[in-house]
């Protein structure tokens, strides 16, 4: 993914920093209480860390940052599984009652296959009736050949996000510059945008009985033109 592993420990300051909005998600994902969650991380973690907090049994998964996501729940005093382990591949069970990919690998493969094969991945690690959750923006709704960034600043942290979808494109190119004190860190990523029916697609094909769309956590009904989206499906009792 074009990452530099220094960059996950510079940046999980600010990442940690931004709190996460664990009460909707567990509304929308209906979770019981102590119920087993697997996050793929593309946060660190920040959401099963205070999934933990709130006395759910949470594994991290993923193939960078998770020191940082080790670290973090240490200093918290909380218990997780942290595994590392790709995506693409489902682990060694039992089920979970959920699978989140709040900035997940999606999209993030050369090949289109490999979407699917995550999907499919997903679907075995829940347990009948558990949730897949995943938040993206649609493609429709990003510019094409314009440059959009984003600027973050926390103390002596400053990160700047710049993103651009090339003319004709479904791969978004993206790029993080970090800055903390003198030193500079960088991290690039490619990430394939999709419109709600090619999801839509994708996790019927994977396997998933129910999916539906929101515009948000809260449960807002999607509609197209929507800056993001949040897709949620269910693996068949």
């Amino acid at each position: 993914m074009g990452a530099d592993l220094n960059f996950w420990a510079a940046a999980a300051p600010l990442i940690f920093a931004s709190g996460p909005d664990t009460d909707a998600l567990v509304a929308l994902l209906a979770l019981p209480a102590g119920g087993r969650v697997l996050e793929h991380v593309g946060g660190l973690g920040r959401h099963a860390l205070d999934l933990a907090s709130k006395g759910f049994a949470v594994t991290v998964r993923g193939e960078a940052g998770l020191e940082q996501a080790r670290a973090a729940f240490e200093a918290a005093g909380l218990e997780a599984q942290v595994e590392h382990g790709d995506p693409r591949r489902s682990g060694p069970g039992p089920g979970y009652d959920a699978v989140i990919g709040l900035q997940a690998a999606l999209g993030t493969y050369e090949e289109n296959v490999d979407d699917l094969v995550m999907l499919m991945a997903a679907h075995k690690d829940l347990k009948p009736g558990g949730a897949l959750l995943l938040r993206l923006r649609p493609r429709g709704v990003v510019p094409e050949g314009v440059m959009e960034q984003d600027y973050l600043a926390r103390g002596e942290l400053d990160l700047l996000e710049e993103r651009c979808l090339p003319a004709g494109s479904d791969v978004q190119g993206i790029r993080w510059v970090l800055h903390t004190g003198d030193r500079r860190f960088q991290a690039e990523r490619q990430v394939r945008l999709f419109e709600w029916y090619e999801l839509h697609g994708l996790l019927s094909r994977a396997g998933f009985a129910d999916v539906r769309f929101f515009l948000d956590l809260a449960g807002t009904a999607y509609h197209e033109g929507a800056p993001r989206m949040v897709a949620l499906a269910r693996r068949g009792m």
